[in-house]
């Protein structure tokens, strides 16, 4: 772990934007979910809250990182309103795309520059977690666009978020014969790596 401190470096600007960003999506995820609900989706409103928690992780982390005073840091970050579910999801999916790909990636090289290994192998460490988020709000975007009015162009595996069956097929069931769980109520298992917004037809 590096001694030298970060007082005054582009890392303590990048970290602090960084926390700042990670502690938003906390926030912003944790309306979804009480957006998703209110539409009666519970398995997207408990993938909100999950990765919510996973983001408030990385805040805690990332602000151990910081050595206390004011910082000031210029920055822009997105003032969307929530929308319905399905928008709330491809704002997640898109946010944490550019948070793995460009701000993290570009933050990691800095503080590599400065020689702060430890930290680029956090904001490195961060990205990891990001695409797995970006995976997972993709997987429920595409499930919930494509499983009450269409159908996707290939045979995947729907899991009901309540009991556990699972059906493989072009379209989930219309609803569960274990629990009876409606159609919109299904996901696609993660387990297979899907582009929805290229599977779904009419």
């Amino acid at each position: 772990m590096e001694t030298r401190t970060i007082k005054g470096t582009t890392t303590e600007h990048n970290l602090m934007a960084a926390f700042a960003g990670e502690s938003q999506d906390f926030a912003r995820y944790t309306i979804y979910a009480e957006a998703a609900r209110t539409e009666g989706y519970e398995q997207i409103g408990r993938a909100f809250d999950d990765v919510a928690r996973q983001e408030l992780a990385h805040s805690r982390l990332l602000l151990s990182r910081l050595e206390g005073g004011d910082i000031r840091i210029a920055s822009s970050y997105r003032a969307d309103i929530a929308g319905n579910s399905l928008e709330n999801l491809c704002r997640a999916r898109d946010n944490e795309r550019a948070e793995w790909s460009d701000i993290y990636a570009s933050y990691a090289s800095t503080a590599l520059d400065e020689g702060f290994k430890y930290i680029a192998m956090l904001f490195k460490s961060i990205s990891k977690a990001e695409i797995n988020h970006e995976e997972l709000f993709a997987d429920l975007a595409g499930s919930l666009e494509c499983s009450v009015s269409g159908s996707l162009k290939q045979a995947v595996g729907w899991i009901c978020p309540v009991c556990g069956y699972s059906e493989h097929g072009r379209k989930a069931p219309l609803k569960c014969p274990l629990c009876g769980t409606g159609r919109n109520g299904f996901a696609i298992e993660r387990r297979q790596k899907h582009k929805h917004s290229l599977l779904c037809e009419e």
